[in-house]
């Protein structure tokens, strides 16, 4: 470039330290024309690909979920019972559409991660016909979720921004049932959720790596059931990888 862009206002250290990206070579080239009294003149193709992102993430997430029974007080009700927070890992893969590829701010995407979620407690209470009875709650809660959404980004420099986005959130169950067990039998609670809403606010650098931190709003894992509302919540710290 230096050879071929020779002028006073070009110094050798300045090409060496050009970075090859197309606003960086449009704007050598202009100074070049403006140093020899030239017009510059951008061409755009006119059958330039759309600006597409894939991203791969792993991130980690803390869960919770309160099964809130609003029944009976019979031996055979199924009773409350918070099942606490716990840990576990998410992966996914997100497919990102620029539809403002000029000034990079806007997007859309859709992301499919899977996670789980596995507590068990244990619940006593009184009913009218015994004492101390105990129920078991156990569950292992597996799940695809999609959240489809849009990202707004705000630029801090040439190689970092941050970012703020917000979806609609699709779950596909992959477990069936919570187990509640009592002698003499099991009485269960069929798993059905519902959708949600998610938030995040990240930071990403040379538009390769980010880290955001995410917000879900509350699930309904219970949803077949009138009187029974399974509440699942989760937060957590997303590492992501753009593949292109």
């Amino acid at each position: 470039i230096y050879d071929g862009l020779k002028c006073e206002t070009i110094t050798l250290d300045e090409t060496r330290k050009l970075r090859y990206t197309k606003d960086n070579l449009i704007a050598i080239v202009s100074q070049y024309n403006m140093c020899k009294s030239s017009v510059s003149k951008t061409y755009e193709n006119p059958n330039k690909k759309l600006d597409f992102n894939l991203t791969v993430k792993a991130g980690y997430f803390n869960s919770s979920l309160d099964i809130v029974y609003d029944g009976g007080i019979t031996s055979t009700d199924r009773q409350s019972a918070d099942l606490g927070s716990q840990g576990s890992v998410r992966i996914a893969a997100e497919f990102e559409y620029m539809f403002s590829p000029k000034t990079k701010s806007w997007s859309v995407f859709i992301e499919t991660g899977y996670q789980s979620y596995k507590s068990a407690t244990t619940v006593y209470y009184e009913s009218v016909i015994e004492a101390n009875r105990r129920q078991d709650v156990m569950v292992d809660y597996k799940y695809i979720d999609v959240p489809i959404g849009i990202r707004r980004y705000f630029f801090i420099s040439e190689k970092s921004k941050i970012f703020v986005n917000a979806s609609y959130t699709i779950v596909f169950d992959l477990s069936d049932q919570i187990e509640y067990s009592e002698n003499p039998g099991v009485v269960n609670l069929d798993i059905n959720s519902t959708p949600n809403l998610g938030f995040g606010l990240g930071f990403e650098y040379d538009n390769t790596i980010n880290i955001e931190a995410r917000l879900n709003t509350k699930r309904d894992i219970t949803n077949s059931y009138s009187i029974v509302e399974g509440r699942y919540y989760s937060a957590g710290i997303v590492l992501g990888y753009k593949i292109f």
